[in-house]
């Protein structure tokens, strides 16, 4: 088993870093910024999206392996004589396609091996397009950035960047779009000292697995293209992800929308929101 996710993971390191030649350097520009249609996720596509779906799927098929992909750009494609019952590739070609967009160094390429819900992922690979950071994991034999292991078992990389478990000093956030949302937000916004919103949420969790960072919130719903990668990274890591109320966190794999999330680069910070979360909503009741 662990022998096919290490085949699974060298195609995905691959197929990233093709796709990282191929496009350094031409996000910002007028072509891969123009605006093609919408895609199967119900955003709109532009070109740099359509540029690394395609070097996927090329590349992909180039190692005759069958599969379902399922991507935010062009749906459910079988490749290599895959159907229904073959593994899932879960793909967003671009996670921060705005960000692509407008040349802003903050987009990647998310690949997660899975089957029916977000719970049977195994094999994650996500790439920072914009520097080459590799964020990859395989379930239960741990995360890696590059050439170094982000692990759960012993002390962890980021326990020395941050002097300790428990301290909150950064929070991530996406998707605050809204009044409510900020309302939200703002519940957990007085445990950290400080406050980024990169806009990829593969990055997101990555850097956090990397404890760049100390917590996430999702308020929104979410999309399992958007969090299935990221999700493993973390977990191998020794982080974790979870509901509101702090109870496991899983979704079919598809393009709809789902629930929103909490997630932390340990447990305890984890516990700490969501007891935040739970006092406010006592509070108000008062």
């Amino acid at each position: 088993k662990f022998m096919k996710d290490y085949s699974w993971l060298s195609a995905f390191l691959d197929i990233s870093e093709a796709i990282f030649k191929n496009l350094y350097g031409k996000a910002g520009s007028e072509e891969m910024a123009a605006s093609i249609g919408k895609g199967a996720g119900g955003d709109t596509t532009i070109q740099i999206d359509r540029s690394a779906e395609d070097i996927f799927i090329e590349k992909f098929e180039s190692f005759n392996i069958s599969a379902v992909i399922i991507s935010e750009e062009a749906g459910k494609i079988f490749v290599n004589g895959g159907d229904d019952t073959s593994p899932i590739v879960l793909i967003d070609p671009i996670d921060g396609s705005i960000n692509a967009k407008r040349g802003l160094p903050f987009y990647s390429i998310a690949i997660a091996k899975t089957e029916k819900m977000i719970s049977s992922t195994t094999v994650s690979v996500v790439m920072n397009l914009s520097n080459g950071d590799r964020f990859y994991a395989i379930k239960d034999r741990g995360a890696f950035k590059d050439n170094y292991f982000l692990t759960r078992h012993g002390k962890a990389a980021g326990q020395i960047k941050t002097n300790g478990d428990a301290k909150k000093e950064i929070l991530i956030t996406e998707g605050i779009y809204e009044d409510a949302v900020l309302k939200e937000f703002l519940i957990y916004r007085k445990m950290f000292n400080k406050i980024r919103v990169f806009g990829s949420v593969a990055l997101d969790l990555s850097y956090l697995a990397d404890s760049a960072a100390d917590g996430f919130v999702h308020p929104l719903d979410s999309r399992t293209f958007d969090y299935a990668a990221g999700k493993l990274i973390l977990e191998e890591a020794g982080g974790c992800l979870s509901n509101q109320n702090g109870e496991p966190f899983d979704a079919d794999v598809n393009l709809k929308k789902g629930s929103p999330f909490i997630a932390a680069r340990n447990r305890e910070i984890l516990n700490d929101m969501v007891k935040t979360k739970i006092n406010f909503r006592e509070e108000k009741i008062v």
